[in-house]
């Protein structure tokens, strides 16, 4: 038995500790799944609407505990957890919505009876929770698959075991039957038992190389469906702004926001050459200095925490450096803050100007700085990357936002609003190595079930008109 442990990086506290699924108890959940899959499909959409409703009303109740064991995990400030838990109350709602929307059923009559299309649930579904929003995010796909039919295996990451408990207690508390959800706890040798136990579906949030990885090994076995929403190396290109605080606010919020670990925030700041650039840099440079960076139950309220652990933050640093050491210039140097446990990390901001750096997303509140000879030049910086998830443009000038919609490629691009603006009534999702086509919030209903299209006559009857060069 191997067990292991989630600390508060805020606090070096131990959270929560228990032992680590082995494979056959991994496969044990499958088969309670498999299992619980013909009757839960099977079941009226309303029983399964009135499931997650039932979920839905326990989330609400046990909101303030359930934030608080979020912010005690990932040391996330309490404002950001309260909000993940209403964001995993209203996705219900909006899932129920979605459904009728993109996968319900509908039906045209013909000549010969009625044209209906339907839509059918995979399976078993597979859902790898990533740390960062470790209940909003799996919640994202665990609703709607739940809704179609489908049912659920959930792995939480290694990082976050306590919030995957809660989660799985409210869903007992929810009395959905018995199968239909089932949690398995581990890290990586967990989440590969899970992959290789018969699975249907593949639903999962994390890295690009992960991604990549789920990719390769599913790339043989068409019956597995997966949904990767991976991460991005984001532009955020400011232009024609001319008031450089309200872009430093946009800046900030783009990429400073949960310490720099959302998939959506931006990496890279591209402006132009000269004073505007400098300009807007420096403003962004003083708005960081009034940024409280501290653990998630301190007075006054902290704008952010800590980084997830301190090896996370130990990775990021190197990775900063390696940048450093290739010929990054140093605008806004990271390092500890105030004495306080060593996952936390101060902003950086480095300028890579001209200076060949990796095409990687540093998941930290880590910014480069990129000057552009003119609009074109950084539009091209912009897409001068293999990920496509978000990207967002400030500027003044209407102008350059109908140039800049039509040639960024991106999943999600937000105009004078910061690049980690979401909402669960659009899709989520990116190009290249930021996904696979299969966006997820709004649209995660597409990949929850397949469609059906069907052609019905009520009775057997003669179709011999229909049938050219039949001899009489």
């Amino acid at each position: 038995m191997s067990m292991f442990q989630s600390i508060d990086p805020a606090t070096e506290a131990v959270v929560w500790e228990g032992a680590a699924a082995t494979p056959a108890e991994v496969q044990a959940a499958v088969d309670r799944a498999r299992a619980a899959f013909p009757d839960w499909a099977d079941r009226p959409r309303q029983d399964r609407i009135d499931a997650v409703k039932r979920y839905q009303a326990v989330l609400k109740d046990r909101a303030p505990a359930m934030a608080e064991a979020i912010s005690r995990e990932t040391g996330k400030a309490l404002w950001e957890t309260t909000t993940e838990l209403a964001a995993m109350a209203g996705k219900v709602d909006i899932s129920i919505r979605a459904y009728d929307e993109r996968t319900g059923e509908r039906t045209a009559d013909t000549a010969f009876g009625q044209a209906t299309l339907r839509h059918r649930p995979h399976g078993v579904a597979a859902v790898l929770g990533p740390f960062n929003f470790p209940g909003h995010l799996p919640n994202g796909h665990i609703v709607p698959a739940l809704l179609a039919g489908d049912t659920v295996v959930f792995k939480p990451s290694e990082e976050t075991p306590l919030t995957g408990q809660l989660m799985a207690e409210a869903f007992a508390a929810a009395d959905l039957p018995s199968g239909v959800v089932n949690v398995v706890q581990g890290g990586r040798d967990t989440g590969a038992a899970l992959l290789d136990s018969g699975i249907d579906a593949l639903m999962f949030t994390g890295s690009g190389a992960a991604g990549a990885h789920f990719r390769r090994k599913f790339a043989d076995d068409p019956h597995v469906i997966l949904a990767l929403e991976l991460g991005g190396n984001n532009p955020l290109v400011v232009w024609d702004a001319a008031d450089a605080e309200a872009v430093a606010g946009i800046v900030v919020q783009s990429a400073f926001i949960t310490t720099g670990q959302r998939c959506s925030c931006a990496r890279r700041l591209i402006v132009p050459e000269g004073p505007q650039g400098d300009a807007i840099v420096a403003a962004v440079e003083s708005m960081i200095d009034r940024l409280i960076f501290a653990p998630w139950n301190s007075s006054p309220e902290p704008y952010a925490g800590p980084l997830i652990s301190v090896k996370a933050a130990k990775a990021a640093l190197k990775a900063l450096q390696d940048r450093i050491d290739s010929g990054a210039k140093v605008i806004r140097a990271s390092g500890p803050v105030d004495n306080l446990p060593g996952a936390f990390v101060k902003p950086a901001i480095i300028d890579v100007t001209g200076v060949d750096v990796p095409d990687e997303e540093m998941f930290a509140p880590f910014l480069s700085v990129t000057r552009a000879s003119s609009f074109e030049a950084a539009v091209a910086e912009a897409n001068a990357t293999r990920y496509g998830l978000s990207a967002g443009l400030v500027s003044d000038d209407p102008a350059n936002w109908d140039r800049f919609i039509r040639r960024i490629r991106a999943g999600v691009v937000n105009f004078n609003r910061p690049t980690t603006g979401a909402a669960g009534d659009m899709p989520f999702g990116g190009l290249g190595a930021s996904g696979n086509h299969r966006p997820s919030a709004y649209y995660a209903a597409d990949y929850c079930a397949y469609p059906v299209a069907s052609f019905e006559a009520e009775a057997v009857k003669s179709i011999e008109s229909e049938i050219k060069g039949l001899s009489a």
